[in-house]
């Protein structure tokens, strides 16, 4: 393909965090009529103070590269007994795998500004209302202490087939 890619307009995500999309399944699908599934890659930019909602991601993986400042991660993944917690430096990255309760916070009093790669690309599809149809983002309302009191169980995790089916539906609407 030869095109060059730049971050796109900002915008606000169901986490609380800022990004800028470079690669996603739409952009590149434009021009081909077959969204990219492969990879995906976004800016993000978490100001100081901001702490994301925890999420999980079902269906991909997620490295999360800090470009400038520091970030903090906690995560509680499914071979995990309990939440644990990664300061990640500039220069530095995590690996999220799918099924992995995750937040991100800058605690500090400096921008963080992060890269997140992601495989398979990262859907996010709305309907032409902008109504969100499908999010690969599980975003959550509970907290640490309450997850751990549900023993990491999530109604919405229970129908994985039907997850990757809205998942595949959304692709197809990008399609188009």
């Amino acid at each position: 393909m030869n095109k060059v890619f730049s971050p796109g307009e900002g915008f606000p995500v169901p986490d609380g965090t800022v990004v800028h999309s470079v690669l996603e399944p739409a952009a590149l699908s434009r021009g081909t009529g077959e969204p990219a599934e492969e990879l995906s890659v976004a800016v993000g930019h978490l100001p100081p103070g901001t702490t994301s909602k925890i999420h999980i991601h079902p269906v991909v993986t997620q490295v999360t590269w800090v470009l400038s400042g520091e970030l903090t991660v906690t995560m509680k993944d499914p071979a995990a007994g309990a939440p644990y917690t990664l300061e990640i430096p500039a220069e530095h990255a995590v690996l999220t795998r799918p099924g992995t309760f995750f937040q991100i916070a800058n605690p500090t009093a400096a921008d963080c500004r992060v890269l997140y790669i992601v495989a398979p690309a990262f859907v996010f599809a709305t309907d032409a209302d902008g109504e969100v149809v499908y999010n690969d983002a599980l975003v959550l309302e509970h907290g640490w202490d309450e997850l751990a009191a549900m023993d990491w169980t999530l109604a919405e995790l229970a129908a994985i087939d039907a997850i990757h089916a809205a998942r595949r539906e959304a692709l197809e609407l990008l399609r188009h």
